[in-house]
């Protein structure tokens, strides 16, 4: 496991931060930096299988249970350090932080799930998405992999534009991969539905914020509906966007996801 650290000076509460699917910790560039100069102790989780791994030719998958597990190993190191330790994740990373509070096998003191994509099912979701496990779970698969292509997840036209210039010369951008092979997308679906029955009798009581955006064309309000019906009304605050998609990290309404988190953050140090 390896972990891109911003330390902070005063604070004793780490924050986790964990990117999208075989992307980078620079998707939470922003509310790294501003986090850290708040002076929390923040960590981008690079995890080995999951994680974009500039040294491979190949990218290579580990089953989603060790990406999990990955977080647990580092929760557990966190909470010998400090007095809190807080856990957020945008995209499949907060399916995997949401997986590490279901599985109840470590203690946090907070989550935050961001653009949560329990299904994919936003409005630039291709129509055929049904035939998307002949792909997965089929010999078919070899031969086809995802490729990258605008919006990139980014309404704003000039971050677009800067992601796109990343796309062109990187194999990795600030938004994700430029491609996404197989077996990547087959473990993600398989926590994908796996979350998705594991909700269905949970009552959470985990303190969480929750932030999605209206506009989201990976995943839909609906995910964040199911997610509001297995909390705890008291332990449930979110953050509704507008005018941006998915990678909301990055996008027009950064500023407002960098001070959602800032409060989230204070709100737990103080408790």
């Amino acid at each position: 496991m390896q972990r891109l650290k911003y330390c902070g000076l005063k604070s004793s509460t780490a924050i986790i931060l964990i990117h999208g699917l075989c992307s980078t910790p620079d998707e939470f560039f922003f509310q790294s930096a501003e986090l850290a100069r708040a002076g929390y102790h923040v960590a981008g989780l690079k995890i080995p299988g999951y994680s974009f791994d500039e040294s491979l030719v190949h990218q290579q998958v580990k089953p989603w249970q060790s990406w999990v597990e990955q977080l647990e190993t580092c929760i557990g190191s966190m909470r010998q350090q400090f007095k809190q330790v807080l856990v957020g994740g945008i995209s499949a990373g907060a399916n995997i932080v949401l997986a590490m509070v279901l599985r109840q096998r470590v203690v946090c003191d907070g989550v935050v799930l961001i653009s949560t994509p329990l299904k994919l099912n936003g409005w630039n979701i291709p129509f055929y998405q049904f035939l998307l496990p002949l792909a997965l779970y089929t010999p078919l698969g070899v031969f086809w992999s995802y490729k990258e292509s605008a919006p990139f997840g980014v309404k704003d036209e000039r971050v677009r534009s800067w992601i796109e210039r990343q796309m062109q010369t990187r194999k990795v951008s600030s938004a994700g991969a430029s491609m996404l092979e197989t077996p990547f997308l087959r473990e993600h679906d398989r926590i994908q539905r796996w979350l998705r029955h594991e909700l269905k009798s949970a009552h959470l009581d985990m303190p969480v914020l929750a932030i999605h955006s209206v506009e989201d064309e990976v995943a839909d309000m609906r995910n964040l509906n199911w997610l509001r019906q297995a909390w705890k009304t008291d332990c449930w605050k979110e953050l509704v966007l507008s005018d941006c998609y998915h990678m909301v990290t990055i996008d027009s309404q950064r500023a407002r996801v960098t001070r959602a988190m800032m409060e989230f953050a204070a709100l737990k140090s103080d408790a």
